[in-house]
């Protein structure tokens, strides 16, 4: 499509790069994962900020600015995955026992 000003699509203010098409579907998109993340259950929102820990240590990083050098933005979103998957399974594991322990107690009371 030519538009009357020889511009092409790409700076189309509906459908280019940065048009309100995509900044709809990307904000529909963000609240439909909002909904489900919030009526999920407290094992799957962990495990939702465990895998958003990378993203959100690339936007901490960056600043959203091209200029970050790339061996961070590289290491940290590995980083922060790995060391929030030691974190969840540590807790996890300290629930799995707390709950186990309190089975044990054959419902006695004190």
């Amino acid at each position: 499509m030519v538009y009357p000003d020889g511009a092409g699509p790409a700076s189309s203010p509906l459908f280019g790069s940065d048009g309100l098409l995509k900044t709809g579907l990307l904000a529909v998109l963000a609240l439909a994962v909002l909904v489900a993340v919030i009526r999920s259950g407290p094992a799957a929102r962990r495990r939702v900020m465990v895998l958003a820990a990378p993203v959100a240590a690339v936007a901490a990083l960056a600043g959203w600015t091209p200029g970050a050098p790339w061996p961070a933005l590289v290491v940290a979103p590995a980083v922060a995955l790995a060391g929030g998957l030691v974190v969840l399974v540590r807790y996890e594991g300290m629930l799995r026992r707390v709950r186990r322990e309190g089975d044990t107690s054959g419902g006695a009371s004190s």
